[in-house]
Parts: structure tokens; sequence; C-alpha cells
């Protein structure tokens, strides 16, 4: 193995759905930077159902051909038993947790909204959004004890919205709101959280029918060069926390959530609030909300209040 800067010996890496694709990139790295890792991933399909053999083993043989060391955890995420259970093999395994990298997802494809089933949805929510909640809870008092710890959530260009996706794109956009409010809770105990948008050629892509485009995308975006900004943040010396971190390619970039000023009235109609609509949605002044009560300080004073907004945070210790 080759010498690195940032390295991870005596650290304990958990990377879920790292049988392939992503995860197994980064459950790679990871190793060959002397982290020892939980390979995480029950061999199901995209669309969660089936299997496609044992790639959890597989992929901790490859570590282990390699140099490193790892176990495999082939529990499904959606049961909290067994989410907590992935906690557990990395404590009975190697003692200790460091890091968390929930990259295990479900994506049953498109479907119209009325013909969604709720055990669909249920089935893509627990693995995307309960499974790093059942993680987490039960890692969080390990990592405390130990001095800190990291979070790398993952999420999906489906935020912006793609049609009739409904269940994939909630779950993934609730990625955003778990960390930001893990970010504020972990950051004095040094449990940093992040969440990245890996776009890369992986089974998930597969689906896209042949084309130039495809071509190009399959040959550029490969999922292993998403590998090193989860490494990254994952190390002790990466003090990002609460970010929406992006990654295609060569090219990683950082998302914000964006309020326009927004136009000040009383809407007093319907009517009034039609023609204000534009002002209302136009970007040309805007600013990046930093917590709920810098927000809520920052509207009063928009709305001319003139007094000290301090108390506007003290629901809020940490912030």
């Amino acid at each position: 193995m080759t010498e690195q800067d940032l390295r991870f010996d005596g650290k304990v890496a958990l990377v879920t759905g790292a049988g392939g694709g992503l995860g197994r990139d980064y459950a790679r790295l990871l190793a060959q930077l002397g982290a020892r890792v939980v390979v995480s991933d029950n061999g199901a399909s995209v669309a969660g159902d089936g299997s496609v053999g044992d790639p959890a083993n597989q992929v901790v043989e490859e570590i282990r051909a390699a140099g490193g060391e790892a176990i495999a955890f082939t529990g499904d995420l959606s049961v909290e038993r067994e989410a907590r259970g992935a906690v557990e093999a990395c404590l009975d395994g190697f003692g200790r947790i460091d890091a968390i990298v929930h990259n295990a997802g479900i994506a049953p494809g498109t479907i119209e909204i009325d013909k969604i089933p709720s055990d669909l949805f249920a089935r893509v929510l627990g693995v995307s959004t309960f499974a790093p909640f059942w993680m987490i809870n039960a890692a969080w008092a390990h990592m405390r004890s130990q001095g800190g710890g990291r979070i790398v959530l993952t999420s999906s260009a489906a935020i912006w919205g793609t049609a009739n996706s409904l269940p994939y794109g909630t779950a993934k956009s609730s990625m955003i709101g778990m960390c930001r409010s893990l970010a504020k809770s972990g950051a004095e105990d040094n449990i940093l959280t992040n969440v990245i948008i890996p776009t890369a050629a992986t089974r998930l892509t597969d689906r896209f029918p042949q084309s130039p485009f495809m071509d190009w995308f399959r040959e550029n975006l490969k999922t292993e060069l998403a590998a090193p900004i989860v490494g990254f943040l994952c190390h002790d010396e990466s003090k990002v926390n609460g970010e929406i971190l992006t990654v295609a390619g060569g090219r990683i970039s950082c998302v914000r959530l964006i309020e326009t000023i927004g136009d000040i009235g009383q809407n007093a109609t319907i009517e009034e609030v039609r023609d204000r609509m534009p002002s209302v949605l136009s970007q040309e002044e805007h600013w990046i909300p930093e917590s709920p009560p810098w927000r809520t300080a920052k509207i009063a004073e928009l709305l001319g209040f003139a007094g000290s907004t301090e108390d506007a945070y003290g629901y809020d210790k940490k912030t």
C-alpha cells in the first residue's frame, strides 16, 4: 500500500451498500488507507428485491487480498434490529466505530403516483431514512466517548425533482434535514455529518438506454472518482460539517439552500399575493440561512423589529 499523509490506522468504518459500485470503492479506499472496514450489503437488487449473490464477502476478500482488514455484514438494513446489528458488528469485530458511510438505498424506478403501494414507499424509506437513523442512534454514544466520529449520508440529484419517483425523491431529500440536525447536534462532540450527492456510472444508470452520451458518462464518471471526497469527510482532519457536497468525475461542488429576500406586504387578498409572486420568486437577492433561529431573527429584522433578536436563539443551544 502507498504511503499517504491522511490515513485511518486504528480507525473503524462502517460502509453500507458496499458490495458494489460507489460503496465498494469507498470501502476499498478506506481499507487501503488503514481503516478496518465493515462491508455492509445484503445482495439485494437496485429495486430492493431478489439477490445478486454475496457481494459483501466478495469485497471483503478483495480488501484482504490487498492487505487490508474487513468483515462482512449481510443484514437487511430496513429492519431496525439488523441496522443496529451493523454497528454491533463494528464493535464486536473491531472494538469501536469511527465513521459511518451510508450509501445503501433502493431505487424502484418510475411509478405513477396513484400506483405506488404503501409497502414500497415504506421499504424505500426504510433503507434510505430509517436505517441511517438506527445506525447513528446506536453509534452516537460510542463516537462521543471516543472523542468524535464522522458520518457521511448519501442523497441524490432526485432532490431537484424527478417525475413519478416519489419514494426515492422523498427518501433522498430526507438526508438533507437529517444531516443538518446531526451536524448541529454533534458539533460540540466532534461528531461531524455531511451529505454527498454522487453522480457516477452505477447499477442505477445501467437502466438508461445506450447512447453516445451514456458511453461518455460511463467512461468519465467512474465510481472510484467519488471515493476520495468520502475518504476526506471520514478523516479526523476534515472539519467540514453540515454541508451538501456533490461529486461527479473530477468535480466537487457545494449545494446551498437559499431563501429569497422576498416581498413584504400585508397579504390582504389572494390577488395581492398573485401580483407579488414575481418578486417573491426572484433570486436577485437572497440569503443562505445558517439555522432556524438565525432565519427567524433575520425575518424579524426585515419586518421591522428593532430590538435584540437574541431570544430567537433561546430554544436552540447548539446553533
